[in-house]
């Protein structure tokens, strides 16, 4: 009985550290680079959503840089701008109000 409190005390807290050790420990890596990848494969959404906090959302240039040949990017309704013209074959679509 005794064992079981405390498993189950320490359940959580065993459970936060393995869901957590990458962020906690390090691999020995002095800079890990971030990788930029579209949620859908081939599909990149760029734009702030009205209803939601979209911290990790894409700037055009950044998902044009990042994106591949053939790759569609859907595009918020917002004014963009670019600094580069791609050079890709890119599907560039705006989505409707949200």
């Amino acid at each position: 009985m005794l064992r079981l409190k405390y498993f189950l005390i320490s359940a959580p807290f065993l459970l936060l550290l393995i869901l957590f050790r990458g962020h906690f420990f390090s691999t020995g890596d002095s800079v890990k680079s971030e990788v930029i990848s579209p949620q859908i494969v081939g599909k990149w959404i760029v734009g702030k959503h009205a209803k939601f906090n979209d911290a990790d959302t894409l700037e055009l240039q950044v998902a044009i840089d990042n994106s591949l040949s053939g790759d569609t990017i859907l595009l918020r309704p917002g004014k963009y701008k670019l600094k580069n013209i791609p050079s890709k074959n890119l599907t560039i679509r705006g989505l409707s109000g949200e």
